[in-house]
């Protein structure tokens, strides 16, 4: 999607949001003699609001700026011209879902995560968050804050789903759900925005706060089993980068092996195909071009195989734990995920990849750190997660929004 340096796209409805039109929510705190709002006081507001994302949740009212406040600033108050209350509070123009307030200020990527059924992608977007939160903020020196499906207020939909399938995994010990396919032409299942902080210096070598704000989706792996389902996913076209989530236990050589969804076995090639033909459609590609969204390619479950791994083997190696990504290790990694495919009967995938895509790059993650028994959905211990964050932070490396070691 081609932006101008005025436009972003909203992080909830993925549709584009133009800064000097941002709208603001009244608050609920009236001027002194003024009748209060109410939530659901605007009928035409909430219509909207519901086709745009699908929730039917009461919100505040909303209103548009003024001339003084079409200039984005971040900390702008303005008067609610019902209540007369001074409100903060910014929303999409499109939707009125309200936007983290770092949103505009800075860089603000837009991460889809796809995969195939039973692929493993609720687990792994429930431990990388938790590693964003416990370990990866204090490796960056970063603040990470997460809205929408973890924190009341700002979102929709569902509240605090992400918590839920958390507690499964680390109190619990059980595996949460399958996420529930999206229903008609609209996503309704709320996304995960993050909001990244950390020192940085402006052009003129001013110290300042960098702001990153990224948008995670959970989509079902339903969504991608036609290419009906995948044309439905309207914030694919909108997509800076994918990650990718690729069962290896359907690599035709695993096919026997205990843990592989026997309801589903359609190979991983199949699922890159629909993605690509859909991205083709929305972006206009032709078919004698590669299409210039940075896939990652991330093979999960893959503790399966470490006993078989050898030594020294990069998959099974912790990289340099510095505050950038590293590069060397990572391409190290994706070389040896290759020969892994060649040798599991899968390097359609790569031939695929390589045709199609300008910048792919293969990862070998496990969210959960050793197999869990598949029969009951029971974990053997609390996760011990192994490099589930490189695939985010190389994407970030690719748009220069952290820095890169080689």
């Amino acid at each position: 999607m081609i932006l101008t340096s005025k436009t972003c796209v909203c992080p909830f409805c993925y549709f584009p949001v133009e800064l000097d039109r941002i709208m603001f929510q009244c608050e609920g705190r009236q001027a002194p003699g003024r009748t209060p709002c109410e939530p659901g006081d605007d009928d035409e507001q909430a219509k909207q609001r519901y086709e745009m994302t699908g929730s039917s949740e009461p919100i505040m009212k909303v209103f548009g700026p003024d001339e003084h406040h079409k200039h984005f600033r971040s900390g702008d108050r303005m008067a609610c011209p019902s209540c007369g209350g001074m409100s903060g509070i910014r929303v999409c123009h499109n939707c009125y879902t309200q936007l983290p307030p770092a949103f505009g200020a800075g860089a603000s990527p837009m991460i889809g995560m796809v995969g195939a059924k039973a692929s493993g992608k609720t687990v792994y977007m429930s431990v990388l968050v938790n590693e964003l939160q416990k370990r990866i903020g204090q490796r960056f020196q970063a603040s990470i804050t997460f809205f929408g499906g973890m924190r009341p207020g700002i979102g929709f939909g569902e509240k605090n789903w992400l918590r839920q399938y958390q507690d499964s995994l680390y109190n619990a010990g059980v595996l949460p759900p399958q996420t529930q396919a999206a229903s008609g032409r609209v996503q309704y299942r709320e996304p995960l925005v993050v909001t990244w902080q950390q020192q940085g210096r402006s052009v003129a070598g001013r110290d300042r706060v960098k702001s990153i704000t990224m948008s995670l989706l959970d989509s079902a792996g339903e969504d991608f089993n036609d290419m009906e389902r995948v044309r439905s996913q309207h914030y694919l076209g909108s997509a800076d980068a994918l990650i990718v989530i690729l069962d290896p236990f359907q690599c035709p050589a695993h096919h026997d092996l205990p843990g592989r969804d026997s309801d589903d076995p359609e190979p991983p090639v199949d699922v890159l195909r629909r993605v690509a033909d859909m991205l083709r459609e929305r972006h206009g590609i032709s078919a004698t071009k590669k299409i210039p969204v940075p896939i990652a390619a991330v093979f999960s479950k893959m503790d399966a195989f470490y006993q078989v791994l050898p030594d020294g083997n990069p998959v099974k190696d912790v990289g340099r734990l510095g505050s950038a990504y590293d590069e060397v290790d990572g391409r190290n990694v994706h070389d040896h995920v290759e020969a892994l495919l060649e040798e599991w009967g899968s390097s359609d995938i790569t031939t695929y990849l390589r045709l199609n895509f300008k910048t792919f790059r293969y990862f070998g993650v496990s969210a959960l750190g050793s197999e869990p028994d598949y029969s009951t959905e029971q974990l053997s211990r609390p996760p011990i997660p192994h490099r589930v964050e490189d695939p985010l932070l190389w994407i970030l490396s690719q748009q220069k929004l952290i820095p890169r070691v080689n």
